[in-house]
């Protein structure tokens, strides 16, 4: 039997079929980009969800105080965008890898009798990328839009 070691030291995958390692591999990659989105996803929420709730706090004060207004009228709307676009970044970054790791899949392990370790490329992938992409666009989205009225209004 051939031991052979994977991307991490001390993680080694005994080859029971000639693909396995290439299997293997794929398989934990594809694990590893899902658990990047669900952290990137749950950074970005928690943060903008902390963002909404300062506004919400410091929008019922008088705004005599010229720190307060500039940070409800800048601040906190450009931070949104900003942590927003970078979630939305992050995201795109982990779901083009997955597209990257299913199309090698398809290209040298399509015989493989195992099954995927992702879902089919054209309806479950597309569907599923959905809703670790619509959040982070949707709040820059708000975001844009809450900066551009504080700038024009």
């Amino acid at each position: 039997m051939k031991v052979i070691r994977v991307h991490n030291p001390g993680d080694q995958v005994t080859l029971g079929h000639p693909s396995s390692d290439v299997y293997d591999s794929i398989a934990r990659q594809v694990e590893q980009e899902n658990q990047l989105i669900n952290q990137r996803l749950t950074w970005t929420l928690q943060l903008n969800g902390f963002l909404f709730t300062a506004i919400a706090l410091l929008s019922g004060k008088p705004l005599h105080d010229k720190g307060l207004a500039l940070l409800l009228k800048w601040l906190i709307p450009l931070t949104g965008l900003s942590l927003s676009l970078a979630g939305l970044l992050g995201v795109l970054a982990a779901q083009w890898q997955l597209l990257y790791l299913t199309q090698r899949w398809q290209a040298q392990l399509q015989s493989d009798p195992r099954p995927r370790p992702f879902g089919d490329m054209r309806h479950s992938y597309l569907i599923g990328a959905v809703p670790s992409v619509l959040p982070p666009a949707a709040l820059s989205c708000v975001w844009g839009v809450m900066a551009r009225s504080r700038v024009l209004g």
